[in-house]
């Protein structure tokens, strides 16, 4: 056929590609003499590439990893003042992770490509010196454009230093561009007195992560 080529193995005789070199490409595909996807080894794995990137790499164990997976971790190392029940967005300034540069740095995440994508987050407050340190309201949202999900502890009670805590995660279904940041709402049983995130730029108290599923 015009512009294919064929190659047609027996069932007993496979196709062999053979390498003289430890690593490179050993298949390129090609549009208009442009490459587009490379298969490539580098003597250890297998490793298949996209405008020169490696996209998927199978190692030697199997283990199979996916470097430009829209992926991300986040965590807070900078404490944030929450008023008494108001919505409040939280901020992740120390980036982990940002494997595809989809994190701004500051609280938004935007999906590069359409798809189902699971958030996980948790943000741990200290009570303060109110009189309440109890909530009757403790709220984590995740709030993305094509939809909000929250999730509610009521009747939040504090440990002994007055701490307390609300995690959970989601996976949601978003389109190229959209975003999703976290918020949180903690309302005290009686007084009004401001909480804090805790944080710390070594231990994970308050943080925020998320991948692209598919």
């Amino acid at each position: 056929t015009a512009g294919y080529t064929s190659i047609v193995c027996s069932s007993d005789t496979p196709l062999t590609v053979n390498r003289l070199t430890d690593d490179g490409a050993i298949i390129n595909i090609q549009q208009a003499s442009a490459t587009i996807a490379q298969l490539e080894t580098d003597g250890t794995s297998l490793e298949i590439k996209t405008a020169g990137n490696n996209a998927i790499i199978i190692d030697n164990t199997g283990a199979v990893t996916k470097p430009l997976q829209p992926s991300f971790l986040v965590n807070s190392s900078i404490s944030q003042e929450l008023a008494n029940a108001g919505n409040e967005t939280i901020n992740f300034t120390t980036e982990i992770k940002d494997a595809n540069a989809d994190y701004d740095g500051t609280n938004t995440f935007t999906a590069p490509v359409t798809g189902l994508y699971t958030f996980s987050a948790q943000v741990v407050i200290d009570a303060g010196g109110s009189t309440s340190s109890d909530f009757q309201v403790a709220r984590l949202k995740f709030v993305c454009s094509n939809r909000t999900a929250q999730m509610y502890n009521m009747e939040l009670e504090t440990g002994a230093d007055d701490r307390a805590g609300v995690n959970a995660s989601v996976t949601v279904d978003m389109d190229a561009s959209d975003t999703c940041t976290v918020g949180v709402t903690f309302t005290r049983v009686s007084g009004t007195g401001v909480t804090n995130t805790i944080i710390d730029a070594a231990t994970m108290y308050t943080f925020f992560s998320g991948h692209l599923v598919c």
